[in-house]
């Protein structure tokens, strides 16, 4: 069983996405949605990324199997895409809401963006391959940050135009997925994988643990990041070593870090295992 993403709406509701699931938070414990019994969510590979966002306008955005679904603000129910709709029937990998309430889609077939209803497929342009998405994040100044599983895993997106990120390291030259994205208030890009990344505001690339798979960034409100590894737990960095949080005799042999939250005063950690 994976857990995959928990948020809160605007509503004040505690969604928590999964493996086949969507549920809430009700009484001190989680139901499943009303109506998603039997809906297909996609976290299938390990890479949990974000499958459930809310916009600007208060409508909330759910990845699934068969294309992404929507629940209307103030409404309860969500609304499936008709059968005509470019993203019906796509496996959603990603959804990313940006600054001026564009929702960005990655599919198992490219990256669509949606503004005001109307949508653009952006993997056509400079030959940005029609593969699988890891992830879309957003940076300080506006520009996204794209990343495909292709030869050329990392594009940036500003002003309409879209250019391939050229990086050094040779693995980030190989096709290569993250598990998740980054960008925090410095303008820095994480990439989160085996090993991971950061690339600074000026483009320099910092590689650090090699030999642990993260799978999971978090920006607390302090501008501390944090990091969820597999079998390991919660690392943060200490100048170029990872290190971790304790939690007395607690293992997290066998649990993969899919997200860290805090809701409400609470911290959450959500793991597959």
């Amino acid at each position: 069983w994976s857990a995959a993403e928990i948020i809160r709406t605007s509503q004040n509701e505690i969604l928590l996405v999964g493996d086949d699931m969507l549920k809430v938070w009700e009484k001190n414990k989680f139901v499943t949605y009303p109506g998603f019994e039997k809906v297909v969510i996609n976290t299938t590979g390990g890479r949990q990324q974000r499958l459930l966002a809310e916009d600007k306008n208060g409508n909330l955005w759910l990845g699934t199997a068969t294309g992404p679904v929507l629940r209307r603000k103030g409404n309860t129910k969500f609304e499936f895409l008709p059968e005509s709709h470019p993203l019906r029937a796509k496996i959603v990998t990603a959804i990313q809401v940006d600054s001026e309430n564009n929702i960005w889609v990655g599919t198992e077939r490219g990256v669509f963006k949606i503004t005001e209803g109307k949508i653009k497929m952006i993997s056509k342009y400079n030959d940005m391959p029609f593969l699988r998405t890891g992830g879309v994040t957003q940076l300080p100044s506006g520009a996204l940050y794209i990343n495909v599983a292709g030869r050329t895993s990392l594009y940036n997106y500003h002003l309409d135009e879209i250019k391939p990120v050229n990086l050094s390291n040779p693995l980030l030259k190989l096709p290569w997925e993250a598990f998740h994205m980054h960008a925090d208030h410095d303008g820095n890009v994480w990439l989160a994988s085996a090993p991971s990344f950061r690339i600074s505001p000026e483009g320099k690339e910092f590689t650090f643990g090699q030999r642990e798979s993260i799978r999971y960034v978090y920006e607390d409100s302090t501008g501390q990041v944090w990091f969820g590894v597999s079998s390991r737990g919660i690392g943060y960095l200490d100048g170029d070593s990872l290190k971790y949080l304790k939690f007395g005799d607690f293992s997290f042999s066998g649990h993969n870090i899919s997200s860290v939250k805090k809701i409400n005063g609470h911290e959450w950690l959500l793991t597959s295992f």
